[in-house]
């Protein structure tokens, strides 16, 4: 497995804002852009169950998995997956 790091830049580095020694492990955060948001899944799943529910953007990795994650835990009356691209890989 390979490591992976965070270092600063080199303009902060030569700059003296920061030293060598804060490379930092990576984190969700550095990864994201933002802090990871709390979701309240159990919230979710009392307002959406037994429901009509449409997802949207289902032809990528992560909406073609949501719903088979979805129905299973929050019990939808039904639920309609669409995608508007046409090169995504359910779509082929």
């Amino acid at each position: 497995m390979t490591a992976c790091r965070v270092i600063p830049s080199t303009k902060d580095i030569v700059g003296g804002a920061v030293k060598l020694g804060d490379i930092s492990e990576v984190t969700e955060e550095d990864l994201l852009g933002r802090r990871p948001i709390q979701t309240d899944e159990s919230g979710i799943g009392h307002m959406l169950t037994g429901r009509r529910v449409l997802i949207t953007g289902a032809g990528g990795s992560i909406g073609s998995e949501l719903p088979v994650r979805f129905t299973a835990t929050v019990r939808p009356t039904s639920d309609f997956s669409t995608e508007m691209n046409l090169r995504c890989t359910p779509c082929r």
